[in-house]
C-alpha cells in the first residue's frame, strides 16, 4: 500500500524491493483512499500524508520496478508473473458471475448485484433456518444501460482496456 502516513518515495521503494525479493506470483499495490465517515477521515488533517504528487510518483515507481522485475501490470492496482493473474480480479472486472460468501459479502449473479446480511445475529438466524443470508434490500437487477456502463468503467480498470 502506498500513500500511507509518514511514507516517502524512498521508504516505498524499499518496501517494493523487499516484496520483489520474496518473488510472489502476484502483487496488489493499492493507494490509500480515506473514506468519509471513517475514523481516518476525521483524523486526516493531522496525519502526515504524502502529497498527491508523491502518491503519483509512488504509483509510477511501482509500475517501473515491478515491470523491471518481470511482473505484468494487468489491472490498475495489480501485477502478476506470466499467466498468474488473479482469476477473481479478472472475473470481477470483466463481469463474470460470482457469489460472495460470508457476512456482508457482495455478489453478481445473473445480472443482479446483491450483498449478504451484515448483522451477525440476523445472518446466523437465516443460516439456522437454511435461508440465503441475502440482504434483500440490496438486490439490484442490472438493466441493459447499466450493464453497458459497468462494462465500460470496469473494463477501463484493466490495462487492456475495452475494444471499440
Amino acid at each position: 500500500m502506498y500513500g500511507i502516513p509518514e511514507q516517502t518515495t524512498s521508504s516505498f521503494s524499499e518496501t517494493l524491493d523487499a516484496v520483489i525479493a520474496l518473488q510472489p506470483e502476484h502483487i496488489s499495490a493499492y493507494g490509500l483512499i480515506i473514506e468519509e465517515g471513517t475514523p481516518f477521515f476525521e483524523m486526516q488533517e493531522s496525519l502526515p500524508l504524502p502529497s498527491e504528487d508523491t502518491e503519483c510518483d509512488m504509483y509510477r515507481l511501482a509500475a517501473d520496478k515491478l515491470s523491471a522485475a518481470g511482473y505484468s501490470h494487468y489491472e490498475i492496482s495489480n501485477y502478476a508473473k506470466k499467466n498468474k493473474e488473479c482469476s477473481h480480479n479478472v472475473g470481477y472486472w470483466t463481469g463474470v458471475d460470482y457469489i460472495g460468501l460470508g457476512l456482508g459479502a457482495a455478489s453478481l449473479f445473473e445480472n443482479a448485484r446483491f450483498s449478504n446480511l451484515r448483522d451477525i445475529e440476523i445472518y446466523k438466524e437465516a443460516s439456522d433456518k437454511a435461508q440465503l443470508p441475502t440482504d434483500w434490500d440490496t438486490v439490484c437487477h442490472l438493466k441493459e444501460e447499466s450493464k453497458i456502463e459497468e462494462f465500460m468503467f470496469l473494463g477501463l480498470r484493466m490495462m487492456c482496456g475495452v475494444s471499440r
